[in-house]
């Protein structure tokens, strides 16, 4: 199978058309193998991640994923002039540091790794939703990967803005949003930038922090917002089984239906039974589901890496009241 970058962009130009394009069922069968060999460049990023974390604490969260097939497809519809072959996240490690000074120690040594090509600075230039963080992409092999770099500040309000999505079914993360949800979550990323003493977010230049918790505060109240995210919650909790905390890689699957994620765990001789899995589950478009392939350093602190998977907002939810009861 001829999976140079030319053949790897025709068969984005495919996959853009849709599901009823000629060659359709070949091209996502093409992307899951080349998905597939990003395992490799991840495996080996995910492990320099995590020796480098362990320098500094051992609370540092370090975490690697594949993309999610629906989110590759989403995003080359969302951008049409972006060549397939060039996707910089398609493999994926995230590192979540306690604060801002384990954060610039962390940012001080990715920027000199090898194969450094790029960096996407979240924290300098917020973006215009609010999301904060720092992007690290390297290049090896004709292979990307990416390596986002987040406090857990930074982390609590990206992965809550990713798990109301989930339950609104809407799209905060890619496409923005002009509802009273958007603008309440700008207004937390702001304050957490003020907290944190980091480059204001766009339009909150000359605004202190007591008159953004208040707007947090009418926004809750108004909308009920603290009640809305109390109820977007998963029933079922994480196996402690043994075996589990021992995994290299871990399926999750969310049921949005019966409000459930299940997981399934692999060592790392499974890679490829995970691989088969993960597109068994993807490929069935008529659950409503939705599954990831992750790893931890830490099988304990998977639920803090994706709660946006478990639909866990509790810390979200409780670190916005602390701010509004108690300023």
């Amino acid at each position: 199978m001829d999976l140079s970058n030319s053949a790897i962009n025709k068969i984005g130009d495919i996959i853009r058309k849709g599901p009823e394009a000629e060659g359709y069922a070949f091209a996502i069968d093409t992307l899951n193998i080349w998905r597939e060999l990003h395992g490799d460049i991840l495996d080996e990023y995910y492990g320099k991640c995590f020796r480098l974390a362990s320098r500094y604490s051992r609370e540092i969260i370090v975490a690697r994923r594949l993309k999610r097939l629906p989110t590759i497809v989403d995003k080359l519809d969302r951008q049409p002039k972006m060549r397939l072959s060039a996707m910089q996240d398609i493999a994926g490690v995230r590192i979540v540091a306690r604060n801002m000074t384990e954060f610039r120690l962390l940012k001080k040594r990715l920027s000199r790794w090898k194969y450094l090509k790029s960096i996407k600075d979240y924290i300098s230039e917020p973006k215009s939703d609010g999301y904060r963080g720092m992007h690290f992409i390297f290049k090896k092999n004709n292979q990307y990967v990416e390596i986002q770099l987040r406090t857990q500040l930074q982390h609590v309000w990206s992965t809550a803005v990713e798990s109301t999505d989930v339950f609104r079914g809407s799209s905060m993360k890619t496409r923005g949003d002009n509802t009273y949800w958007g603008g309440f979550f700008l207004v937390a990323s702001a304050s957490f930038a003020n907290i944190e003493e980091t480059a204001p977010v766009a339009g909150f230049e000359d605004e202190g922090l007591m008159s953004m918790i208040a707007k947090l505060g009418s926004y809750a109240k108004q909308h009920k917002i603290i009640d809305k995210i109390g109820s977007m919650a998963f029933t079922e909790e994480i196996s402690t089984d043994r075996r589990f905390r021992k995994s290299d890689y871990v399926l999750m699957d969310l049921d949005f239906i019966m409000k459930k994620c299940s997981v399934i765990c692999f060592n790392a001789k499974q890679y490829d039974d995970a691989i088969r899995e993960y597109e068994k589950l993807e490929a069935d478009t008529k659950r409503r589901h939705s599954s990831v392939l992750v790893s931890v350093n830490s099988f304990n602190k998977l639920k803090d890496a994706y709660p946006n998977y478990f639909v866990d907002l509790r810390k979200f939810a409780g670190l916005i009241t602390f701010m509004i009861d108690y300023s």
